[in-house]
């Protein structure tokens, strides 16, 4: 093997093939990413056997080859390098690095011990706007549990039939909707319903925000492999592989208020904000903030309070109607979903102390967000 390449491209490339690598994985080859020279093309796999990533890359390759070598230490010094053209060629099982002031080596394991990466069957389910399954993408995966303790929770629901695209996350203190009018072709064993994991998801979000992966094609097709147990998200310049996730996804519709008593149309900078003030008292008290609904004042105040360090009280003008209402949520959690709602202004929606709230974008007809609140020692 015997290729030219751009430090910039490679970078890229190995950084999100990194991300993909465990720590401290079961087999050294799992450690590795495999570089394969073909077709005028540097080809990067990843993979911990649940999620896997095939990354193109514009090369001039001299002569074909290919080797796998350790994934995060390759990357760190790729990065380490100033922006030049890098040669890279193997010698047996040895990569040699050089640039023209610098030369390195790396010792590799053989190609052959590389995992093979799943490969679409058949037909696509269907075929996505990037931009569209980007912010989908963004707007739910958050919301999908980080512990492995249940692990359908740690997934993202993707279901649709006909027109509409679904998709669903939920740690069970918070949730997450969002439809997408997307025209889907369902599989021959009926209805399209699948659970994805979340940080499979997140990796599929980071590809799309790459320009180099995406080419012309302003779709991701995504297809399933042959065994239907691994969904492929497939781009002009990259494939991420994600091994779906058994089990049964709660009936997360049981959880969505069907009626309110009080409603506040907020401007989203000044909530986050006072959101922001807040969390700072906030963080020696399980980061709990309160909010009080004042609809006669047309105000709404934000506060968050310790015995130790002290208060912080904000006041925010908006409109309100309904009860007033003191309720009490993560800060955290209303950070997250302020951050992926593009808006000038937020609505939230109460219907009550302790019952689930509703959080979306004012005009807003296919995203809103439930968040469960907090129980303090006052019963608010």
């Amino acid at each position: 093997m015997k290729v030219k390449i751009l430090q910039e491209s490679l970078n890229r490339g190995l950084g999100l093939a990194s991300r993909i690598v465990q720590t401290h994985p079961s087999l050294p080859v799992l450690g590795n990413v495999l570089l394969e020279a073909k077709d005028n093309k540097l080809f990067l796999s990843a993979t911990n056997l649940e999620v896997g990533m095939i990354l193109k890359l514009k090369a001039q390759v001299l002569e074909e080859g290919k080797i796998s070598v350790p994934a995060r230490l390759l990357a760190e010094f790729i990065n380490s390098l100033p922006p030049a053209e890098i040669k890279l060629e193997l010698q047996g099982k040895t990569l040699e690095i050089s640039t023209q002031t610098h030369r390195s080596t790396l010792n590799g394991i053989e190609a052959g011990e590389f995992p093979p990466l799943p490969q679409i069957q058949g037909e696509a389910v269907l075929k996505i706007k990037n931009t569209i399954f980007d912010t989908a993408i963004n707007q739910v995966v958050f919301a999908a549990a980080t512990d492995e303790g249940r692990p359908v929770l740690s997934g993202v629901l993707l279901t649709g039939e006909a027109d509409n695209l679904v998709l669903v996350a939920t740690d069970g203190f918070r949730l997450s909707h969002k439809i997408v009018t997307q025209k889907v072709h369902p599989l021959a064993s009926g209805q399209l319903k699948y659970i994805l994991p979340a940080r499979g998801l997140l990796e599929v979000g980071r590809v799309l925000g790459e320009k180099e992966f995406l080419g012309e094609a302003s779709e991701v097709e995504l297809g399933l492999t042959q065994d239907q147990n691994q969904m492929i998200f497939k781009l002009s310049s990259a494939e991420i592989s994600c091994r779906l996730l058994e089990g049964q996804f709660p009936d997360f519709k049981k959880i969505i208020p069907k009626m309110f008593v009080s409603r506040a149309i907020l401007e989203r900078e000044e909530i986050s904000k006072a959101v922001k003030l807040a969390s700072i008292f906030a963080r020696d008290s399980a980061n709990v903030i309160h909010f009080s609904f004042d609809p006669s004042q047309k105000k709404v105040s934000v506060d968050a309070q310790t015995k130790e360090l002290g208060q912080s009280r904000t006041e925010i003008e908006g409109s309100l109607e309904g009860d007033p209402l003191e309720i009490a949520f993560n800060a955290r959690f209303i950070t997250e979903i302020l951050a992926v709602l593009d808006s000038e202004q937020v609505s939230l929606e109460l219907s009550g102390a302790l019952s689930p709230a509703q959080i979306k974008a004012v005009g807003e007809q296919t995203f809103f967000h439930i968040l469960m609140p907090i129980r303090t020692e006052t019963g608010q």
